[in-house]
Order: C-alpha cells, then structure tokens, then sequence
C-alpha cells in the first residue's frame, strides 16, 4: 500500500471514507445510530495526519521491502491499540458514573415526592440521561471494533506483500540461474565450434601435405 488512491480504498473497505485537505486529513465513519461522523487526523493522533501519513507512502513506494512493511504495520498496530485503549477507557469511565447517576437520580425522585412538583419533568430528564450513556457506550464498543477490524485487515496486507516478495525474490534466482545455464551452454557451443574449425584446419593441411608429398613437392 504505498499509495494515497490505495490506502483510502482500504479504509473505505471498512467503511471508513478518508478526505483530503490542503493541509490535513478527515475521516468520516457511521456511529452505533448511523449519524455520519468525522474526526481529524490530528484528533486521532499523529500517525494519522496528512504529512505523517504521505511520508510513509512515499518511503514505503521508493523502498518497497518486507522490513519497512513490517515496521509501519507494527507501528499502525501500536496505533490502533491505543486508540482501543482510550475507547475502553472511556466505557470504564462512564460505568464509574453510573452509580452517582443512579444515586442522583434516586435523590432527584425523593425531592420530587417531598416538594411534589415538577416529578414528570425530572424523570423524563433521568431516561434521557440514561438513555444517552447507553448510546455512547455503543458508539465506544462499534469505535473499537471497527478499529480492531482494520488493523486485521492492515496485519492480512502486510502479510501478502511479504508473500509476493518472496516469490519475486524466488522467480528473480530462478531466472538469474536460468541465464548463467545458457551462458554455459553458449560456451560449451562456441568451444565445440571452435575445436570443429581447427579440427577442419588440421585436416585441410593434412590433405594439401600429402597432394604435396605425393608429387615430391613441399609446400
């Protein structure tokens, strides 16, 4: 993968659509509810912006091997890692708060029933609340996921470049003995050629000697 048109064709395999800027890159993806969404490559982190990102295809198109593959894969992986890392984190925090939602709720209620006003209101507040850390929880585990799912889909490529690589190196030996085989064979012809003409010679002067010697002349 070691150009822009292939890398945004990879991602959008995932569903991810990349845009290009003047100066920066955004990725655009669906959340748990389908809402479009779009993030910053900075946002992300720094191996996703634009100049980090196009550095390493230029270099990975001007040093095709299985190393540099290895390495930015490795370095992706690292990425995505971490990026799953904060989405876990993030659901680890929202499940701290939901036992001080759950109590403040509850305190909610027991002002409602001592003043007796207002009771519709705050529990419709409280759904919504609690409806809407559900959602984030979802966005978060489908975040992750789609991450994991990518940086499999990244390992699966890396693992087939390092396969077409070898079978290059493999036909590249091939070939290479391939030649050296005819350059000996054209040796083997231009010896057996050579040994036929002076074989010729030899027997041209032999049969001019004996003419000669036949008639009492020497050449």
């Amino acid at each position: 993968m070691s150009s822009y048109k292939a890398f945004s064709e990879r991602l959008a395999e995932s569903g991810i659509i990349t845009h290009k800027r003047r100066e920066s890159l955004s990725f655009e993806f669906s959340d748990a509810d389908s809402k479009h969404r779009r993030a910053r490559g900075k946002t992300l982190g720094a191996d996703y912006e634009k100049e980090q990102i196009f550095n390493e295809l230029e270099r990975r198109d001007k040093q095709p091997s299985q190393s540099a593959s290895n390495s930015r894969t490795s370095t992706l992986s690292r990425a995505f890692e971490q990026r799953k890392q904060q989405a876990e984190q993030r659901e680890r925090n929202v499940k701290s708060r939901e036992p001080a939602t759950s109590q403040s709720a509850q305190g909610i209620e027991r002002l409602t029933v001592a003043t007796g006003q207002n009771r519709s209101h705050i529990s419709s507040t409280s759904k919504e609340f609690s409806t809407h850390v559900q959602r984030t929880k979802h966005r978060t585990s489908d975040f992750g996921t789609r991450v994991k799912r990518l940086g499999d889909q990244i390992s699966n490529f890396s693992n087939a470049i390092s396969a077409i690589a070898g079978k290059i190196g493999r036909y590249l030996k091939q070939l290479q003995a391939q030649k050296q085989d005819e350059q000996d064979l054209f040796n083997q012809l231009q010896d057996k050629l050579d040994q036929s003409k002076q074989h010729k010679e030899d027997r041209d002067d032999d049969g001019y000697n004996r003419i000669y010697q036949n008639r009492g002349l020497h050449r």
